[in-house]
């Protein structure tokens, strides 16, 4: 079983695992004092750095590495990465990490860790999955997320807890150095995939017209961006919620999402057997309409417990709607597109994000049940659904895949 895939599998999991760390490690800040003047604006300012970095930055970053040999873009990449945390560290110990710092530093690490997965992570999977089936692909691929997410948040919110910020930035330097092993002894050597032309930068046009004309690629995608606004920060709506019964509590915060991220991991295996058989107009609704009824059933029943199950299904959702992009892309994507076109699929994902994090996360408070965070889950989960039979095609991700 350690075929070159699965040992990148692994490692690369490790390397997730310390991105979910670092990057949950600046929720928390908000979180613990949620409640406190300015701390709701915290966590707003995390998730909109995160989403303005890959949408400002990556483009320039991810095109700049495409200048350059894939194995030196993964180590170039992570040794940034580790740099910038490193120096967060010393800008915590020294009392200075303030909102401004918070939300530029969420930009840059988002906008790196989202340069190396558009421009190397889903190539590596394409790359050394070659004659494993591209569901199988599809199926790691989000598995890798799924793991990455439940055990990080779960190291994450334990060393924040318990021996403080530090320790979660530090835990995430360390947890690269295996993958770029990997990246140096495994991948094979790929040449860059543009001129060395600084034309190139920002140079978009060519990725979103390939993009735009796939049209089931395309609509799928814009259709998950939508969905962003309340997925991408579902975690922090149920940590906000959790905060009323268990106030300060960090490592609660994290152990239940971790829960939810276990449960959506557990329902991978069954929905890798069929999420691409489906047709793919109806795989949006097929996820996300039982979770529209079960949160109906938190706002009638604020239940901590409710929450944390409804969290549980959305992680799964989200394994499966993964399991389909994965598939989509690397079939339907050329590898010399591949990073940009990745980028900017990223760059409409994160979109999303911004919006929940301008529109929805100022509103949180941990004195009263938000109900309104959670009734705007429900409807842009249901608008998602019924979109969904409305523009996308009737095949099966098998086919399309084809």
């Amino acid at each position: 079983w350690m075929t070159k895939i699965n040992i990148f599998l692994l490692t690369s999991i490790l390397s997730r695992i310390g991105n979910a760390c670092a990057d949950y490690a600046f929720v928390w800040i908000g979180l613990e004092a949620l409640g406190i003047h300015d701390s709701a604006g915290k966590v707003s300012l995390v998730y909109i750095g995160q989403a303005c970095g890959v949408i400002f930055l990556t483009p320039i970053i991810s095109t700049f590495f495409d200048r350059f040999e894939r194995k030196a873009v993964s180590v170039a990449i992570d040794v940034i990465y580790g740099v910038v945390l490193a120096a967060s560290i010393a800008i915590y110990k020294l009392g200075e990490l303030d909102n401004t710092l918070i939300f530029a530093i969420t930009a840059i690490v988002a906008s790196l860790g989202m340069a190396h997965h558009s421009s190397v992570t889903i190539y590596a999977f394409k790359v050394l999955g070659e004659g494993v089936k591209k569901s199988k692909i599809g199926e790691k691929f989000a598995l890798t997320l799924s793991l990455s997410y439940f055990v990080g948040v779960a190291v994450s919110g334990t060393l924040f807890e318990y021996v403080g910020f530090s320790y979660c930035l530090l835990f995430g330097i360390l947890s690269f150095f295996p993958v770029m092993l990997v990246y140096l002894l495994v991948l094979p050597k790929v040449p860059s995939t543009v001129q060395k032309s600084f034309k190139q930068l920002l140079n978009f046009a060519e990725t979103a017209k390939n993009l735009f004309q796939d049209k089931p690629l395309f609509r799928y995608t814009a259709l998950i961006a939508f969905l962003n606004i309340v997925a991408s920060i579902f975690p922090t709506i149920l940590g906000a919620n959790l905060a009323i019964h268990f106030p300060g509590r960090t490592d609660i915060y994290a152990y239940s999402i971790s829960i939810g991220i276990f449960i959506g991991i557990a329902m991978t295996p069954v929905l890798s057997k069929f999420a691409t058989h489906l047709n793919l107009k109806s795989v949006l609704p097929v996820f996300y309409f039982p979770l529209v009824a079960l949160l109906l059933l938190w706002i009638a029943f604020p239940n901590p417990y409710l929450g944390i199950f409804a969290f549980g299904i959305n992680c799964g959702s989200s394994a499966g709607i993964n399991i389909v992009s994965g598939a989509l892309r690397v079939s339907r994507i050329a590898n010399e597109r591949m990073g940009r076109s990745n980028t900017f699929i990223a760059i409409l994902l994160f979109f999303g994000q911004l919006i929940g994090g301008v529109f929805v996360l100022p509103t949180l408070g941990n004195e009263t049940f938000n109900s309104f965070a959670v009734w705007t889950m429900i409807v842009v989960f249901t608008l998602t659904g019924v979109m969904s039979l409305l523009i996308l095609p009737k095949n099966s991700t098998e086919e399309l895949s084809n």
